[in-house]
């Protein structure tokens, strides 16, 4: 994850529609705003291929792979299948995408990971610029013991941690320490100074989640790693902070 201080979410506001997943909203962040680390959510069709989508909320029904392939994504967008976004990679050597698969059960994880290894399989070095995030210390495990072709891990709290027990919390950061997890994905609404201490104390990086506004992504970056955004890129960053820094001379 190497530098980048902002994660595009969901590839990004597009149009005015988040949560796109769309061909155009990831043309979009890559080639005009600059931006080499994205999160993309995944989801299962029907007959159990993975593609890019949170939900099929906005169709009548759960498609298989020909369906979705003829859909459209939120605002009339192109949808994209995993291996569509993989020939993107392959093409595009300094994108990262960190992975919102959803499911926790491990049938469900076999399959997806199953389809997504078949797919990697096929094209050379992408599978070392997928960032995958677990839900929980199982998936990790499944996932490392049954060698799937994936190098970096995070580890996500939002279906893990109910927010209140940090004994808990800290074995959660013990895990990620001894497995070498490249950081924590915290709700920005949770983060807190005990959450920066047990931070500081296992040496396991920050990620929050999602914030939109410059201002207090500036804050948040005082403390943590990383924040993931709908809407802010590198160098609208870099301008304000270095604006900031002029006002204080």
């Amino acid at each position: 994850m190497g530098k980048e201080k902002l994660v595009i979410h969901a590839l990004g506001i597009f149009n005015n529609y988040t949560y796109t997943n769309s061909f155009e909203a990831l043309n979009y962040w890559y080639f005009q705003k600059k931006m080499h680390l994205m999160e993309a959510d995944f989801y299962l069709t029907s007959d159990n291929h993975i593609v890019l989508s949170h939900d099929f909320s906005h169709m009548r029904k759960t498609p298989n792979l020909t369906e979705f392939k003829q859909s459209h994504s939120k605002g009339n967008l192109t949808s994209m299948t995993f291996e569509d976004l993989v020939v993107f990679m392959e093409k595009h050597q300094d994108l990262y995408i960190i992975t919102d698969t959803k499911f926790k059960d491990i049938p469900r994880i076999k399959i997806e990971f199953d389809d997504m290894a078949e797919i990697l399989s096929h094209h050379k070095n992408v599978n070392e610029r997928f960032i995958i995030q677990v839900y929980n210390e199982k998936m990790f495990l499944f996932l490392n013991e049954n060698k799937y072709p994936f190098k970096l891990f995070i580890f996500t709290l939002y279906q893990r941690w109910n927010g209140r027990d940090y004994n808990d919390l800290e074995n959660i950061f013990s895990f990620c320490a001894k497995n070498k997890l490249k950081g924590i994905v915290v709700h920005k609404k949770l983060f807190n100074n005990k959450i920066y201490n047990l931070s500081n104390i296992y040496s396991i990086p920050i990620y929050l989640h999602t914030e939109n506004s410059i201002i207090k992504i500036a804050e948040y970056l005082q403390k943590v790693k990383g924040v993931y955004t709908d809407e802010i890129n590198n160098n609208a960053l870099e301008e304000y902070l270095s604006n900031q820094t002029k006002l204080l001379l």
